[in-house]
């Protein structure tokens, strides 16, 4: 029988970094990511894997990892993907939720979590769950920490926030394992500001996680974009082209907007109160992208 999957991107919206350090984060699903379609077989012989180049050697590694248990079955698989790779929007977590999608049909979503999550590790050594937890959910979802546990908890709003946004991404010049280690060694030096920056990142997350709980004022959660924009930059995560994004939205009506996940480079978005509003930045915005630089961006989506 021929299977169809999808893993699904995300986009973090608070919690860069200050996550790392038993802090919440929240984030979304984006409707872009990994398709896999094909059947999985007895002839071990027979494998067979076409599509794009960026997922091959990845595919024929992971596939190895997460069939050790069956026997290594024969496959045959086409791929498809709308995701930039390593641009902050987690194709390596969209790529294992599919494998894990395509290979263990009808798992639950706590059995399909964790078997993603230590796929991922492949990729990034300790992840923390977040990409794989969102490219698994449906809405909004936010995170606590425990210390007791590999995942953390996950909850999900279930509803939209009236919110739109505008996402898109610029190339990383350095690996989300570098940015991180460079942070964890500030904070094992005790270094202020860092630790001050990391715990105000925490708290803007605490405060949009009680937001979405009840009526969102759109005022208040732009303030927060804001602060953590303000707070992430003063960590040093925003390279030449994000400032440059950033330097044009300033001409575009100034929105409010951060980066989204470790920075230096990858993805960022902007914020809006109504679908018109963000169309017709999106518009000009990419009208300015097409011309001059080599930066990806997503049509408007509700949150």
């Amino acid at each position: 029988m021929e299977r169809l999957v999808k893993g699904y991107g995300k986009l973090l919206l608070f919690g860069e970094h200050s996550a790392v350090y038993a802090y919440p984060a929240i984030g979304v699903p984006l409707p872009y990511g990994i398709t896999l379609k094909g059947r999985v077989h007895r002839n071990s012989q027979n494998r067979r894997i076409n599509g794009e180049n960026a997922f091959l050697d990845n595919l024929t590694q992971s596939i190895s990892s997460i069939t050790k248990n069956l026997n290594e079955p024969g496959y045959t698989i086409d791929v498809k993907s709308d995701l930039p790779v390593s641009r902050g929007f987690g194709s390596s977590a969209a790529l294992c939720t599919a494998l894990t999608k395509f290979f263990f049909p009808g798992l639950e979503l706590s059995q399909c979590w964790d078997m993603a999550h230590k796929l991922e590790a492949r990729f990034h050594g300790r992840p923390s769950g977040i990409d794989t937890g969102l490219s698994l959910a449906h809405d909004l979802s936010w995170f606590h920490f425990s210390p007791n546990k590999e995942l953390p908890e996950l909850y999900s709003s279930n509803r939209k926030l009236g919110i739109w946004i505008v996402p898109g991404s610029v190339p990383r010049q350095v690996s989300t394992k570098e940015i991180v280690l460079n942070i964890q060694q500030k904070i094992k030096e005790k270094h202020k500001k860092t630790i001050g920056l990391i715990e105000t990142l925490g708290r803007i997350t605490d405060q949009t996680i009680q937001m979405t709980k009840g009526i969102i004022d759109f005022s208040a959660w732009s303030k927060l974009t804001i602060q953590a924009h303000d707070s992430l930059k003063e960590l040093e995560l925003y390279n030449d082209e994000l400032t440059e994004v950033f330097k044009i939205a300033r001409t575009l009506g100034n929105p409010p907007g951060k980066l989204s996940g470790a920075g230096k480079g990858g993805a960022f978005y902007f914020v809006f109160p109504e679908k018109d509003k963000a169309m017709d930045f999106y518009r000009q915005l990419i009208a300015i992208c097409e011309k001059k630089y080599h930066w990806t961006l997503f049509s408007p989506l509700a949150i």
